[in-house]
């Protein structure tokens, strides 16, 4: 598993790692151009392999989960509508994590 929070990259930090499952930051990315979030994507899920991606830091982490109100960090709408081509194309599963909940971002992987 990977753990990628910020929504950003250094090109080719992620040569030669590899994950099966990625926590990817996506926080504003609904304000960056389609290229940088297909460089985004390719970076740290296509170069690590990733069958699965598990988005996180889209909320208001400082007022809590409790509290959030949608779009503050992010128009999780429109990243989403631009993430989900990329995974389809790429066989990947997109997971959004449950808050209090806990998970199993492994299961079904053989």
């Amino acid at each position: 598993m990977l753990l990628h929070a910020s929504a950003n990259f250094p090109p080719g930090a992620l040569r030669g790692v590899d994950a099966d499952v990625v926590y990817l930051g996506v926080g504003n990315l609904d304000r960056r151009p389609a290229g940088f979030v297909r460089a985004y994507w390719d970076e740290g899920v296509v170069t690590t392999g990733a069958r699965r991606v598990v988005l996180v830091h889209w909320d208001d982490f400082f007022l809590g989960l409790h509290r959030s109100p949608p779009y503050v960090m992010d128009d999780l709408g429109v990243t989403t509508g631009r993430l989900l081509p990329l995974a389809r194309c790429d066989a990947v599963d997109i997971v959004m994590p449950v808050a209090w909940q806990p998970s199993a971002p492994l299961a079904g992987f053989g």
